[in-house]
């Protein structure tokens, strides 16, 4: 503060104590709130700090008369002499500066570390209006507003940084150190389910006109060549039921041969049909901690081929498949927030390539990526698919298959169909940890067969009635359900969580 600053703080102060007008009692009625300040401390001059709001004001009181004030920084602070035992004093900007207090004959009389804050009063205020039963505490460092405290979930946490961020302004920042009461975890559980199903039919005539006048010989073929065209004289008939039944392209077919003169006519038809339903279920469950990603894979990897090095050695990549679950779970109240992205691949033989005498085989692969809210139990189907092929051809002797009626004896037709459905249903589910005796593994459930009756009597699990209940089962009595424990593979399956 400048000398000329210094000397008309000195006249308004003396002034205003001879004089005392009502336009500084106003001042005062209107300041945010009062500070006490003993400058009769012993051993020197008084320190003490104090905080006010950027924007805001605080009235200072003394115990004993002062002369001069000096401000530190004029642009964090701003003050205006009241009485010579009061001050008015205005945050302008965020940041600290000092007040520096002297008595009558320059006598030093206390020194005041001034902090301009954020409105840490207002956003208590406004914090504890929307959120009384929770426990928020409000600090300031330098420019940052600090929160911290322990809270029931992480929604009030993020309520609470949000209106934090309005108090700090553009230039501020707001430190969340709040933590959540309980740990809050979530179980996802998805379901994969695909039917395929397939139909083929395929008719096929194949006609052999074969002339021999000892002189001349002629022949006209159509369709798929005959097998009798490759068997040796005399075993024609055998040789043809065997012919036809080792070729898997004829599951049903028919054979005929005649003669007109010198030219033989030997007919076969060909038939085949194929029905077929495929089914694929999985159902992976994983549990993740709120905020926290967790991703589970059941499967394995294959080897690609990726390059080659500097020696002329093949580089290898492992490629990951199964069935796989990553999801990022966000407990905001009492909607599960999932950001879940689930996956089916399979090797696929028939889709593959092969690259110097090396199999790389293709994958097929069921693949979704969303973001969707949940209650407690509640499901949705976040993917579903339903996709249908339809193929048909047909192959004939150019001109002789589009006579009508006769041009059957030169032609083959066949259609496909493939239809494919397939749904992704997930489940998320507010999980807390539990007691060893309220879980069970699948192996709980078996009863492993003693040698006889493995060898003597061929059974792959032990008979209940013979080894009693089982004591590796965990299953306390009460509320836990204990799963069917019938033997065999063809019994349930799955396992027991509470």
């Amino acid at each position: 503060m400048s000398i000329r600053t210094m000397i008309r703080l000195t006249a308004s102060i003396a002034a205003l104590v001879a004089a005392a007008p009502a336009a500084a009692a106003d001042a005062a009625t209107k300041a945010d709130r009062e500070v006490v300040i003993n400058l009769n401390a012993d051993g020197g001059p008084a320190m003490a700090d104090v905080d006010v709001a950027a924007g805001k004001a605080v009235v200072l009181r003394f115990d004993r008369p002062i002369a001069d004030v000096l401000v530190g920084n004029p642009e964090t602070a701003d003050i205006i002499p009241l009485t010579d035992r009061s001050i008015y004093v205005i945050g302008k900007e965020v940041g600290g500066t000092s007040l520096t207090l002297f008595a009558r004959g320059k006598q030093l009389a206390g020194v005041i570390d001034l902090n301009v804050t954020h409105d840490l009063f207002g956003l208590k205020k406004r914090l504890f209006d929307m959120m009384p039963n929770e426990q928020v505490e409000v600090r300031a460092d330098g420019s940052a507003i600090i929160l911290s405290g322990a809270v029931s979930d992480s929604n009030v946490s993020s309520k609470a940084s949000a209106l934090a961020a309005n108090f700090a302004g553009k230039g501020g920042q707001v430190v969340n150190m709040m933590s959540v009461k309980q740990s809050q975890q979530v179980m996802l559980a998805v379901r994969f389910a695909e039917v395929k199903r397939s139909a083929l039919k395929d008719v096929g005539i194949s006609t052999d006109a074969f002339f021999n006048s000892g002189k001349e010989i002629g022949a006209f073929q159509t369709g798929r060549p005959l097998p009798q065209m490759q068997l040796p004289p005399g075993q024609a008939g055998n040789g043809i039921i065997k012919d036809l039944i080792s070729d898997p392209e004829k599951f049903g077919a028919a054979f005929g041969s005649f003669a007109l003169g010198d030219v033989t006519f030997d007919l076969l038809l060909d038939a085949l049909e194929k029905k077929g339903i495929a089914s694929i279920l999985a159902e992976p469950n994983l549990i993740a901690v709120s905020g926290q990603p967790a991703s589970f894979l059941a499967g394995g990897e294959f080897p690609v081929p990726v390059g080659v090095d500097t020696n002329g050695r093949i580089l290898i990549e492992f490629k990951e498949f199964g069935v796989r679950l990553g999801f990022t779970p966000t407990v905001l109240g009492g909607t599960i927030n999932l950001v879940v992205e689930p996956e089916v691949s399979e090797l696929d033989r028939q889709n593959g390539i092969i690259l110097d005498d090396i199999v790389i085989p293709g994958l097929t692969t069921r693949r979704t990526k969303t973001t969707v809210d949940l209650k407690n139990g509640q499901s949705f189907s976040i993917a579903g698919m339903l996709q249908r092929k339809f193929i048909d051809e047909i192959d004939q002797m150019p001109g002789v298959g589009d006579v009508p009626v006769l041009g059957a004896l030169a032609r083959s037709a066949a259609y496909r169909r493939e239809d494919t459905e397939l749904a992704i249903i997930i489940t998320a589910y507010l999980v807390e940890p539990s007691t060893l005796s309220e879980l069970t593994t699948p192996q709980d459930h078996m009863t492993f067969p003693h040698e006889l009756e493995l060898f003597l009597l061929g059974r792959t699990e032990g008979a209940q009635w013979l080894h009693g209940r089982q004591t590796a089962n965990r299953i306390a009595t009460g509320d836990a359900v204990a799963a069917d424990t019938s033997p065999g593979v063809d019994g349930p399956v799955g396992f027991v969580v509470k």
